[in-house]
């Protein structure tokens, strides 16, 4: 019954589909025609390839000359100096930081020196926005560094205070060596 019933609706819908096929032309002549039309103005025309340059031959003959690859070449030799040279102790890296060692020395900002009894303090700006006080002997820096000396010199009616900084860094064969930097602030004297 239901095999019947799928029957009757394909024949009952099959007269609806054949109504929506457009009429076939019988020929196509007219667009032949129109194709030979169209055609008779065009002309092709390829540009023939350029000619293939000729180079001269040249042999290599520099295998005798040292490889500019040569691992040993690359990699210098240790020397017995070097060798027996230990470097610096390593830096204590249980040691408890101060605030500054969390920035990088670049990053940080002198703003003014005090002094006071004879002592000299450094006022230094750090990232975060924060004004410090450091004494010589104070640390700052992310390579261990430690304030070594806090000096005044006078340029150009200013005057500028250079900063002593002592860094422990490790070199390329893994040991510890001193690094002194000089950081100078220009400000006014007050």
């Amino acid at each position: 019954m239901q095999r019947l019933r799928s029957w009757w609706v394909m024949g009952a819908a099959l007269p609806l589909v054949v109504g929506c096929v457009p009429e076939v032309p019988e020929t196509t002549a007219d667009l032949q025609q129109w194709m030979q039309e169209s055609a008779r103005g065009m002309k092709g025309r390829i540009e023939p390839l350029p000619a293939v340059k000729r180079f001269a031959v040249w042999t290599y003959a520099a295998y005798e000359l040292a490889d500019p690859f040569d691992v040993a070449r690359l990699v210098p030799p240790r020397a017995t100096v070097a060798d027996a040279d230990p470097g610096l102790p390593a830096p204590d890296q249980q040691r408890p930081r101060e605030p500054l060692e969390a920035f990088a020395l670049d990053e940080l900002q002198v703003k003014g020196v005090i002094e006071r009894d004879g002592n000299r303090f450094v006022l230094i700006e750090a990232p975060d926005g924060r004004l410090y006080r450091l004494a010589v002997g104070g640390r700052l820096g992310r390579d261990f560094g430690e304030l070594q000396r806090i000096d005044m010199r006078h340029e150009e009616g200013q005057s500028v205070f250079v900063l002593t900084v002592r860094e422990l860094v490790q070199d390329s064969d893994g040991k510890w060596r001193e690094r002194l930097r000089e950081w100078p602030s220009r400000s006014k004297k007050g």
